[in-house]
């Protein structure tokens, strides 16, 4: 199996972790092992150029275009100008599509702006971070602060991904941010029917542990493809008792219907011959059922 010995005239530099990388390297562990550590490229599938003008927008512009709506939104630009300025950078269909393409981007924008405005009360300017955990020193910059806690979301479906960060940087929140910054953290993203979907962090009695294992780990994952799979490792702690096998090896595995996490090309390099949900996935998904065990209903 893949590993690489840490550097010895390395060590103290490997325990500066700049918050940034911290992130980078939790919202996929074993593309940053790849990427960052052995210094491989991984390119995503191939795509053929469209060769007419599009009529309608693909997923990824959708959601691109759908982000940039809600922040517009959360700044009170209005309709038109929001229009005019997407309509000159061409990435809305061709007329007369782009009016229509705009209004419907315009109704799920707003059905997260407007329960976005209660949140964002009070913003904060980002907070420094420089912390002391054990021999490693974590520094950077916390955004997205606010009275009410720290506020992240997303303009379409929840991605675990997204919630592992919530979670590193609730911790930091913890151990950053001055008293009269409320110690929780919401997500929003767009259920299935486009309505919102919340998930929101709770109060952390004890968090530097929490945070001082997720640097623990992130020390293991620059020797070793850290077999921690997001989606597949949230389908396993969410599941009900004597399923979590069962839930996770179908969030992993591809059919002819779905895409499983198997497909993602950066874990073919480690994973192709031999089955990754193992003893030592199971050891690093249970991150997820800390996580959940700190949502509030």
């Amino acid at each position: 199996f893949w590993s690489v010995p840490l550097d010895p005239s390395a060590e103290e530099e490997q325990k500066q972790v700049e918050l940034a990388q911290l992130v980078r390297f939790w919202r996929h562990p074993v593309h940053f092992f790849l990427t960052r550590v052995l210094g491989l490229r991984v390119d995503r599938d191939g795509a053929m150029l469209a060769e007419s003008e599009p009529f309608t927008l693909d997923g990824l512009e959708q959601f691109q275009l759908r982000q940039q709506a809600v922040d517009d939104l959360l700044r009170g630009r209005p309709s038109e100008e929001q229009f005019a300025a997407l309509a000159a950078t061409g990435r809305l269909p061709q007329a007369p599509f782009d009016r229509l393409a705009f209004a419907g981007l315009a109704e799920e924008a707003a059905l997260l702006a407007e329960p976005l405005h209660d949140l964002l009360t009070g913003p904060r300017e980002p907070l420094a971070v420089a912390l002391d955990l054990g021999p490693y020193h974590l520094t950077g910059q916390l955004t997205g602060c606010f009275a009410a806690g720290r506020v992240a979301w997303r303009s379409g479906r929840r991605k675990a991904a997204d919630l592992v960060e919530l979670w590193l940087l609730h911790l930091v929140l913890h151990l950053a941010a001055p008293a009269e910054v409320e110690r929780r953290s919401t997500y929003l993203a767009c259920a299935r029917d486009g309505s919102p979907e919340w998930f929101v962090l709770g109060p952390v009695a004890d968090p530097a542990p929490l945070l001082r294992d997720l640097l623990d780990r992130y020390r293991l994952g620059l020797t070793l493809p850290l077999p921690f799979f997001p989606k597949t490792a949230l389908a396993w702690a969410e599941a009900a008792p004597g399923k979590a096998m069962s839930k996770a090896r179908a969030a992993w595995t591809s059919s002819e219907w779905s895409r499983g996490e198997d497909a993602d090309p950066a874990y073919a390099w480690f994973f192709a011959d031999r089955d990754p949900l193992d003893e030592p996935f199971i050891e690093q998904a249970a991150l997820f059922r800390t996580i959940l065990a700190h949502r509030e209903s």
